[in-house]
């Protein structure tokens, strides 16, 4: 069985998703390396990723939740950062072959984003 994902197709799908909702998006090969990605970032991830230490936090966080979706069977995984922002990753298959991965995130949670943030 043959089975080809188009990058570009869904990159521009998720170009529009970030356009109408400004939640932030990446796109990762079957491998969890990062085929393409929203071009911003909220304000506190930019900071957090401008030191060695934040941006080693973030990028191993993302690492786990690869590693961490690819023991599910199907469906997504939704799960909190390192430094307590939303984020979700799903698997894109086809005949049950894993072809990549979508991340989702920097999302705040609860009835009030703002004390949110400011306990973040």
């Amino acid at each position: 069985m043959n089975v080809d994902f188009d990058f570009e197709r869904m990159e521009t799908l998720l170009r529009y998703f970030y356009r109408i909702s400004g939640v932030r998006y990446s796109l990762l090969d079957m491998h969890g390396e990062v085929a393409c990605y929203s071009s911003e970032m909220t304000p506190f991830c930019h900071k957090m990723n401008q030191s060695k230490e934040g941006h080693a936090r973030c990028t191993q966080c993302d690492a786990d939740a690869v590693e961490e979706v690819k023991k599910l069977s199907s469906g997504y995984l939704m799960y909190q950062c390192h430094a307590g922002l939303v984020e979700v990753i799903m698997p894109v298959r086809q005949h049950g072959k894993v072809l990549a991965y979508i991340m989702f995130g920097q999302i705040v949670s609860g009835e009030n984003p703002s004390d949110h943030w400011n306990q973040v």
